[in-house]
């Protein structure tokens, strides 16, 4: 049977646990894929939300692609490995992470998230809106990202929620909603990154060009 895109609903529904990839995906590729797969596997997640922010507010605009595209690209995964797919801040009008996953708690109220972020998020992640706020909210679970590994020990958000560092095995928040509580993933993961497949994409044009 031909699969079609499974959109983020807007109502509440039955769903458990749900883990939540937010991101620009400029583009969406297989390291995409892998962290959602091995989350879903480890944590027994019900559902993966795939979240396309418009505009990322540490990231610059001149190489973003339009929403649409980043949409159409991160469909084709999503379809694939049967992921939901939506563009929440566009829909909600929110434009920080903390003020969208507030809106899909108060949609989802029989739900759990965990949010799915790399490594390399957290040297920077005290100076997001509402961050502490956002821990209460959701569990985190970090996954190791090339030149980023230390992060997971000496960053200040390691400092900050030492105490709240659990092992894989204890990670068991949506059970006890005892927030907040993270989990670090240092296993092998895939190098790519949305950077590097725009990196090799626009060299195979320049060849062409030079052909």
């Amino acid at each position: 049977m031909k699969r079609t895109l499974r959109r983020i609903p807007y109502a509440s529904s039955p769903i458990n646990v749900i883990g939540l990839l937010f991101g620009s995906f400029n583009p969406a590729h297989q390291g995409h894929v892998d962290i959602s797969l091995r989350a879903k596997k480890i944590l027994q997640l019900d559902d993966i939300f795939w979240i396309i922010t418009p505009q990322n507010p540490f990231k610059a605009k001149h190489n973003l692609q339009p929403l649409a595209q980043r949409e159409s690209v991160a469909s084709h995964f999503a379809i694939r490995h049967n992921f939901r797919l939506g563009a929440l801040e566009k829909k909600f009008h929110t434009y920080y992470t903390h003020d969208s996953i507030r809106r899909l708690i108060c949609l989802h109220r029989q739900s759990r998230f965990v949010f799915i972020v790399g490594a390399d998020i957290l040297p920077r992640f005290l100076q997001w809106r509402a961050a502490h706020r956002l821990l209460r909210y959701v569990s985190f679970y970090v996954v190791s990202r090339p030149s980023y590994s230390n992060a997971i020990n000496t960053s200040s958000f390691s400092f900050y929620y030492q105490s709240a560092k659990r092992r894989r095995e204890n990670f068991v928040p949506f059970y006890t909603k005892n927030f907040p509580l993270w989990m670090a993933d240092t296993h092998p993961r895939n190098p790519l990154s949305s950077s590097s497949v725009r990196q090799k994409h626009n060299r195979d044009i320049a060849k062409k060009n030079i052909i």
